[in-house]
């Protein structure tokens, strides 16, 4: 005679020790294994045990599904027990069919015929929800619905790439709503002496038609002493951050309220010294002033990473890259008068061809010369004066999902949401918060 093995789920009481209910769940027998394949259960039988468990459970607490009712709300009299109502719940792995008890009125016949969506205000489980999140934050929502059919073994239509994007629709403008009713009073942190602030935007293609692009602005905030190792890219991981971004053309309303709550959720008060490192552009800087009434300084630099991407990205004769090379030696010492002045020189005396970027490197260092600090100092004093020693904040929050195809076009209303969930996903309190983020946004939906 062969093994056996059986699952089976019991319903039973601690008060009474006769067993109430067996339900035989699968019941085979344990034969010799001769491939790989019959090594433990395959992925389907996974799922389809899943299934047959998850559905006994469920029947087991179809009892309490009903409304909270003993008297009718029409005319006063007791309500009865009605027979039951098949009602959908779509769990992470599975769907399925729940009974609700339907209650009547005997005297006036008043009906109630509840729902799972009716009683607890969504009939999708929060914790697939949360996954559908992620996923359509991460990948493309068609990508987001091939992996959720794969995790499944089947497809199922509570996954594909429409819910996924409603769903992160609905999600992103949850975590956007909480931002904006958010109450300094109840944001618990341990103050911070110092904190960094980098500010920087990216373009992703429009979907307008008198549109080529619009600009997606992207913060983060973070203590210097949270940059850890050094990634692949060899740039350190920011492991305690909160980031924030922002597609909206609202005169930077949302990114400088966002930037204020990560750097109060940070330890930000007004003993807080803050370095904020920036790529030059007026809606940056402007950003970072947002923040001068609420800390003790802010510090402004220029971020060294651009300033020599713009000379990489600038091209002089030969004979003149001497000369060249010296105004940027005179920025890494802070000298920018001389810096300027050295490259005005060679404006000068080159050919005119080469006028066009030369002008603009000029123009850029001399709107930008109040926040050119000697870089040469810092780095010998482990100080931060560029964001190239740390994760690009536009690269994690913006450009991995937003640009990662070429013919990915976006409005700034679509895109917006998908930031949001992007940046809680970047800080380090979307674990905490995610639960009553997503409860509170299908409720929402309902």
């Amino acid at each position: 005679m062969s093994d056996k093995y059986r699952v089976v789920v019991e319903l039973y009481s601690d008060s009474n020790p006769n067993l109430v209910e067996r339900k035989i769940i699968d019941d085979k027998s344990v034969e010799k294994v001769t491939s790989i394949y019959e090594l433990g259960l395959r992925h389907t039988n996974q799922i389809e045990l899943l299934q047959n468990i998850q559905q006994q459970v469920l029947n087991c607490q179809a009892k309490f599904l009903k409304e909270d009712i003993t008297f009718c709300p029409k005319c006063g009299s007791k309500v009865n027990k009605h027979g039951y109502d098949n009602s959908k719940f779509h769990s992470v792995f599975t769907d399925h069919v729940v009974k609700t008890q339907r209650l009547k009125c005997s005297k006036c016949s008043w009906k109630s015929t509840p729902s799972i969506k009716s009683l607890f205000g969504t009939s999708v489980h929060p914790d697939l929800a949360k996954i559908q999140s992620e996923l359509g934050a991460t990948h493309s929502y068609r990508e987001s619905e091939k992996i959720l059919a794969l995790q499944s073994a089947v497809k199922r239509p509570v996954n594909n790439h429409d819910r996924v994007k409603h769903i992160v629709s609905l999600i992103g403008k949850e975590i956007e709503l909480e931002n904006r009713q958010y109450n300094s009073d109840s944001i618990q942190a341990t103050s911070s002496v110092e904190l960094v602030v980098q500010v920087d935007g990216g373009h992703l293609k429009s979907a307008e038609e008198d549109k080529r692009s619009f600009e997606v602005m992207a913060s983060v905030v973070y203590k210097p002493e949270s940059v850890g190792k050094v990634n692949d890219k060899g740039r350190g991981v920011i492991y305690n951050k909160n980031c924030t971004a922002s597609s909206l053309d609202d005169k930077q309303e949302s990114i400088k309220r966002d930037t204020l709550i990560s750097a109060l959720r940070q330890g930000m008060t007004k003993d807080t010294k803050i370095t904020a490192i920036c790529d030059g552009a007026s809606n940056c800087w402007s950003v970072v002033n947002y923040l001068k009434p609420h800390c003790k300084e802010v510090t402004g630099i220029l971020d060294w990473f651009h300033i020599a991407m713009k000379f990489q990205n600038t091209s002089v004769p030969k004979g003149d890259k001497d000369n060249f090379e010296k105004a940027k030696w005179c920025l890494w010492h802070g000298n920018a008068d001389k810096a300027i002045e050295s490259l005005n020189m060679l404006f000068d005396n080159i050919p005119n061809k080469y006028h066009i970027k030369i002008k603009k490197l000029i123009t850029y260092i001399t709107n930008n010369k109040q926040y050119i600090i000697s870089y040469e100092h810092r780095h010998k004093n482990g100080l931060v004066f560029t964001s190239n020693v740390a994760e690009s904040n536009v690269e994690s929050l913006i450009n991995q999902r937003c640009k990662c195809q070429q013919h990915m076009i976006w409005s700034r209303e679509g895109v917006q949401p998908l930031l949001q969930i992007r940046a809680a996903m970047h800080s380090k309190e979307w674990n905490q918060r995610w639960e009553q983020t997503i409860l509170s946004g299908l409720k929402k939906a309902a």
